[in-house]
């Protein structure tokens, strides 16, 4: 899944920059492409509610994990660019006690995304961005309650998305960067109420 999905942000990254390099003087220090790499936490604060911990008379809610995402683009202007992004929105579980028997909900979620990015350098290889768009999201959610069986369900649906963050280049090839994003509304579809994803990562990139 990891392999296709990568191969997948590969090929619609060398089309963005394939598509916009045109417009831009290949002698242009702050006109390139890139492809990288995070690790991200990632907390959806209402994934709980939505799983239905009201309903039970005990118990507890999880609703932050530690994940990643892979993402590619191109910046074809000094203050402008586009990047496209797969990431594993995390994960939340409840547990508990429900009419007595011991139970469980358990949601998942995943999404590719497409962004509009605005830079403010600050220097040669330091840039402040902000950046948004929207993300195609998918979940995945299971219900089971001891010697009831479980219930399986999955949905997808669209959802803005946006964020600020850092970037930082230590030569030609080889960069880092921070950034904080929100999600909203993953998993929000028919009955489900869903969550806002809210997303801290740190990751390394490479420049071509």
């Amino acid at each position: 899944m990891f392999r296709r999905n990568a191969s997948i942000l590969a090929t619609v990254t060398s089309i963005i920059a394939g598509t916009t390099a045109s417009a831009a003087s290949a002698a242009d220090k702050d006109v390139y492409g890139y492809q990288g790499i995070s690790l991200t936490r990632v907390t959806a604060p209402d994934a709980c509610q939505s799983l239905g911990i009201k309903q039970l008379s005990s118990g507890g809610c999880y609703d932050t994990s530690t994940r990643w995402k892979i993402f590619g683009g191109y910046r074809f202007h000094r203050n402008f660019g586009l990047e496209v992004s797969y990431a594993d929105l995390g994960r939340a579980q409840i547990e508990g006690r429900y009419l007595g028997m011991n139970a469980t909900g358990k949601v998942k979620a995943s999404g590719l995304g497409l962004s509009a990015v605005g830079y403010l350098p600050m220097g040669d290889e330091l840039a402040f961005f902000a950046k948004a768009g929207a993300v195609r999201w998918r979940t995945k959610t299971n219900h089971s309650v001891a010697g009831a069986g479980s219930v399986e369900n999955s949905e997808s649906g669209v959802g803005i998305a946006g964020g600020v963050g850092l970037s930082y280049f230590f030569n030609q090839d080889i960069g880092v960067r921070v950034e904080y994003e929100v999600i909203e509304g993953v998993g929000d579809k028919g009955d489900n109420l869903g969550s806002d994803v809210h997303m801290m990562s740190v990751g390394v990139m490479l420049r071509f």
